[in-house]
């Protein structure tokens, strides 16, 4: 698997595969939504994105992320497979942020 690197902003993430691409993932079980960075996205092998009405979203600080859609990923974690809905966006400070999985 190819490894990508990571901004330093997100120093308390853990490595992933995701989509066969190692990646510092922000494990957020309080998010209501996954969430990646277009750039790092860019970077892997991908399903279409879908549009989605949803366009922006409100964050913990009060501020708001905009949107571009939505991409089904795959996401390895302890060795288990799952796939994920993940929102685009070019807002985001890390490559990735997961919400609770399940």
């Amino acid at each position: 698997m190819k490894k990508k690197k990571s901004s330093p902003l997100c120093s308390s993430s853990i490595e992933v595969p995701v989509n066969n691409i190692v990646i510092k993932v922000l494990v957020n079980t309080g998010a209501a939504i996954s969430l990646i960075h277009e750039t790092t996205l860019h970077n892997m092998k991908h399903k279409p994105i879908d549009t989605c009405s949803l366009k922006e979203v409100h964050i913990a600080n009060g501020g708001f992320i905009s949107l571009i859609g939505l991409v089904h990923l795959n996401v390895q974690l302890n060795h288990f497979n799952t796939g994920v809905n993940v929102y685009v966006t070019w807002d985001l400070v890390c490559s990735m942020l997961l919400s609770q999985v399940g």
